[in-house]
C-alpha cells in the first residue's frame, strides 16, 4: 500500500505561548490534514491521533503515531509533523503546567510536584527530556478519547465552571498518559533513594527560589550535603539536565516572559535573569529558541502577541 505524505514547508516557525485566556492557559484544536513546519513553543503540548498517521520530527529522531496513539512534546523543543494519509486528524492539547497547579509557574517545577495521584505524579516528575510516545492499551484510550471529546465540546460551549470541568478532563487524560509510559518504561530516576531525592530537591526549591542570583556547582554540592560526584551523578538522574542547563533554562524561562511582558532594554533583562555576559545570554537564549532576543521581541511585536496555530 503506498501512503501520502503531507510535508510542511521546510522554513522554520516559532510559536508564541499566548492563549486565548490568560488566566486559563489551556487550548484544544482539531488540525486535519495539517502538517507542521519545524517550530517550537513554551507550552506542552500533546498530539492524540484519532484517524490516520502522523511522523514527528526533532533533534532526537523521528516518532511513527498512529491512530489511537498519543505524542507529548516538551517546551522549548523544536520538531515539525509529517501527514502519513490523506484523512489524518490530530487533536492539538496546548497547556501551561499552571492548568493544573497555579504554583506550577514554568514547567521543570514539576519535579518537585506532591500529590494524592501517584498517575500523575510519575507523569510530571518524569517527564523526558524529549518527545515521547504514549500507546493506550484498549480501555485507557476510550477514555483518553471521552475526556479529549469533552474538552473539545467544553471549549466550544463555555458553559459555567468550564475551566475547573476542563481542568478535571485533562488531569485524567494526563493520569492516563502517566499509567501507560510507566508500564511501558520504568523511569531510571525512580530508582534514586529515598535520602538523596529529598536532597536534591531541596535543591532544586532554592535555585527556584534563587536563580537569578549567583548559584555555583560547589555551593550546591555543599548545600545538598552530597559529595560533587554524587551531587552531580543524582541531580541529573533526578532532573534530566546538568546543574548548569537546568538552571540556564529556568533563566530562559524568565527571560521569554520579560521581553514578552515588558518593554526594558535586553542588557537590562539579560542582568535581570542572572546572567553576567549579554554575548552569553544570547548565545543561550538562542540554543535554546533558535532565534536571538532581539528576533524573538520582533516577532512577538509583529505578532501582536497572539497563537500561531
Amino acid at each position: 500500500m503506498v501512503k501520502t505524505i503531507i510535508t510542511a514547508e521546510t522554513e522554520e516557525s516559532y510559536r508564541i505561548s499566548i492563549f486565548p485566556q490568560v488566566d486559563f492557559p489551556f487550548l484544544i484544536t482539531i488540525q486535519k490534514d495539517h502538517p507542521v513546519k519545524k517550530h517550537w513553543h513554551e507550552f506542552i503540548q500533546l498530539v492524540y491521533v484519532a484517524q490516520g498517521e502522523i511522523i514527528n520530527y526533532s533533534a532526537q529522531g523521528s516518532i511513527h503515531v498512529k491512530k489511537g496513539e498519543l505524542i507529548a512534546v516538551r517546551p522549548l523543543e523544536k520538531h515539525s509533523i509529517e501527514i502519513m494519509q490523506r484523512g489524518t486528524e490530530a487533536v492539538q492539547i496546548n497547556f501551561l503546567p499552571l492548568v493544573i497547579n497555579p504554583d506550577f509557574t514554568n514547567y521543570l517545577d514539576w519535579r518537585n510536584f506532591r500529590g494524592s495521584s501517584s498517575e500523575i505524579l510519575t507523569f510530571f516528575r518524569f517527564f523526558p527530556e524529549h518527545a515521547f510516545k504514549i500507546i493506550f492499551n484498549e480501555s485507557e484510550r476510550l477514555l483518553a478519547e471521552r475526556n479529549i471529546n469533552e474538552c473539545l465540546h467544553l471549549q466550544k460551549d463555555q458553559p459555567a465552571f468550564f475551566q475547573p470541568a476542563c481542568q478535571a478532563r485533562l488531569i485524567d487524560i494526563l493520569c492516563l498518559c502517566s499509567r501507560a509510559f510507566y508500564r511501558k518504561k520504568k523511569p531510571a530516576a525512580v530508582s534514586i533513594p529515598d535520602k538523596f531525592s529529598e536532597k536534591i530537591e531541596s535543591v532544586i526549591k532554592y535555585i527556584n527560589e534563587h536563580k537569578a542570583e549567583d548559584i555555583s556547582f560547589p555551593a550546591m554540592a555543599e548545600f545538598s550535603g552530597l559529595s560533587p560526584a554524587y551531587f552531580a551523578r543524582y541531580f541529573r538522574k533526578f532532573t534530566g539536565k546538568t546543574l548548569i542547563d537546568y538552571i540556564n533554562t529556568l533563566r530562559i524561562f524568565m527571560a521569554l516572559e520579560k521581553i514578552k511582558t515588558s518593554s526594558d532594554a535586553l542588557t537590562g533583562i539579560c542582568y535581570s535573569c542572572g546572567f553576567n555576559d549579554l554575548n552569553h545570554f544570547s548565545r543561550i537564549f538562542k540554543k535554546n529558541t533558535g532565534l536571538s532576543p532581539s528576533l524573538y521581541r520582533k516577532k512577538i511585536r509583529q505578532t501582536g502577541k497572539k497563537l500561531i496555530l
